[in-house]
């Protein structure tokens, strides 16, 4: 199902759809095998996120979007999309960010709805400072009770 229709040709191959499951679908029995095993490696890949605090940490993407979105770049810098068309993704990494709500520090990044180019938080110069866990100051001592 293609924008609310059915289309008869499979969106991978390009060939004719045979069964009503298929058009449904929008692929044909072996490219939906196919596409189900892409999604699966995909998720393999990108999963990997150690979500501490689920209702903080979605509360920290959808700042992170906002901010994306009043920067200064609009558009993928690979294909022109609408930068407001993709979607804002991380997964753990040690050089990551150490953001509210997660387990681990994160790499975020932007994808391209259309062509999946993904550009990293950084490069866009968004300060994201305030969404870090508080981190404790070396100065301090813990004064012990009497």
């Amino acid at each position: 199902m293609y924008g609310g229709t059915y289309v008869n040709t499979c969106n991978r191959c390009n060939r004719p759809l045979k069964d009503s499951a298929s058009v449904k679908r929008g692929y044909g029995p072996k490219c939906w095998k196919k596409v189900q095993l892409e999604d699966e490696e995909q998720r393999k890949i990108y999963e990997p996120c150690t979500i501490a605090y689920a209702g903080l940490a979605n509360h920290t993407m959808r700042e992170i979007r906002k901010r994306v979105l009043q920067g200064d770049r609009t558009e993928c810098r690979a294909c022109g999309e609408p930068l407001e068309t993709g979607e804002i993704q991380s997964y753990d990494h040690d050089g990551g960010l150490d953001l509210k709500g997660f387990g681990q520090p994160q790499w975020v990044y932007h994808q391209c709805s259309k062509c999946k180019h993904q550009l990293s938080i950084w490069k866009l110069r968004i300060d994201l400072s305030d969404l870090e866990k508080l981190k404790p100051s070396k100065s301090l001592k813990m004064v012990e009770a009497v």
